[in-house]
């Protein structure tokens, strides 16, 4: 959303450079005021949720129809944007991929599916 919020602010260059006079001053301002309007907004009410929160699990046999993960438990790193991690043997493995993926990582160590 702050990018949509910059876009306006420097909606004036493409103003001066593709508008050629059709543009009043009223109008040329109204946009950079628009995304002035949405940083203000956006500092004052942040989003209530990261773009990225990423979540380890630990996975036992059993819980996944997976081959390789008939036989030995693992921790999986995963994101709710689509990103998965590797099959760690540890969660301080997983949780550290995990962290160099985002910075928004859930505490714990969750079951598989729960």
């Amino acid at each position: 959303m702050q990018g949509l919020a910059w876009v306006f602010i420097a909606s004036p260059l493409l103003v001066l450079t593709v508008g050629r006079g059709r543009y009043s001053l009223a109008e040329a301002a109204f946009m950079p005021a628009v995304g002035l309007f949405i940083l203000l907004w956006l500092k004052r009410r942040p989003a209530s949720s990261p773009e990225h929160l990423a979540s380890v699990e630990y996975v036992q046999p059993g819980d996944t129809d997976r081959p390789d993960a008939l036989t030995t438990p693992f921790c999986l790193a995963w994101c709710d944007c689509g990103w998965l991690g590797d099959e760690q043997s540890t969660e301080d493995a997983a949780r550290s991929e995990a962290g160099q993926h985002t910075a928004h990582v859930r505490d714990g160590l969750h079951a598989w599916g729960a």
